[in-house]
């Protein structure tokens, strides 16, 4: 009995003692993150109308910019095209529209988003990530249509690449 429990004991103790740490090839950017972040992003808005259960998708931006004195803020302006009159009228509910956010380090970039304090004049809050240059950002943002006095709820999902600057 008493060889056993050595035996058990002794593959116990290498089991334990023959485990590996996972690779740490991740590193997560140091420094103030919104000036790591900052620039812009091109790439497109998926506008999904919750209404009528239309999806539009148009072309866009989103460029942050860091705020001198608060590096855990950026500010975001969006830039919203239709190329048709239903996607233009689904892009002008952001198109023009800016922002603050709250901007921290993630494991392989940046998480940032807003509350209803910092929405400006979006008028909603959003979130987003930022990985290695490509950035995915959502919104819901709710009107009411002024013809029909009925709400409308559309979520908006860009994706974008940084654009390098020359």
């Amino acid at each position: 009995m008493k060889k056993y429990i050595y035996s058990l004991v002794v593959l116990m103790t290498s089991c334990v003692l023959m485990t590996a740490c996972g690779d740490d090839d991740t590193v997560a950017p140091k420094g103030a993150p919104a000036q790591g972040a900052v620039g812009t992003y091109e790439g497109s808005w998926i506008i999904e109308n919750q209404t009528t259960g239309e999806t539009n998708i148009c072309t866009g931006s989103v460029e942050l910019t860091a705020q001198e004195d608060q590096p855990y803020v950026t500010y975001i302006a969006i830039t919203c095209t239709g190329s048709t009159a239903e996607e233009t009228a689904a892009a002008n509910q952001i198109n023009g529209k800016n922002s603050y956010s709250n901007i921290v380090n993630s494991t392989t970039g940046f998480s940032f988003s807003t509350n209803s304090k910092t929405a400006g004049d979006l008028g909603c809050e959003c979130d987003g990530k930022i990985d290695e240059g490509h950035m995915r950002m959502k919104l819901l943002k709710v009107t009411t249509n002024a013809r029909t006095r009925k709400e409308v709820i559309r979520y908006f999902t860009f994706e974008g690449q940084k654009v390098l600057q020359e």
